[in-house]
């Protein structure tokens, strides 16, 4: 379970995300099962990088921080290696899945 902070309300918002383990962290994606428009989530996460990550009953504080270039094409490799099903849902959502790296709270 994903918590972030809403971008215009200020509200607690929760959402259910499939995570992967990644470089000392967790690599998250914005697929959205292969929707058109991006979650909000993405959105409210460009705007607050501090989140929550329950995993197995145990909240994770963390910083978020989204992938770009070179970066996001090797977590985007190592996602699709684990969630073949990756790939059909950027095609059907046309548009580029953004993937985040949630690292723990220093």
């Amino acid at each position: 379970m994903l918590v972030t902070t809403g971008r215009r309300t200020g509200a607690v918002r929760k959402t259910p995300v499939t995570i992967t383990p990644y470089e000392n962290g967790f690599l998250i994606g914005g697929g959205a099962g292969g929707q058109k428009a991006t979650p909000d989530w993405v959105h409210n996460l460009r705007a607050n990088r501090r989140a929550q990550l329950t995993i197995t009953r145990i909240v994770h504080d963390v910083v978020v921080d989204e992938l770009t270039a070179e970066a996001r094409d090797r977590a985007y490799a190592a996602m699709e290696s684990q969630y073949p099903s990756v790939r059909r849902f950027e095609e059907w959502s046309e548009r580029p899945i953004p993937l985040f790296v949630a690292r723990p709270c220093p």
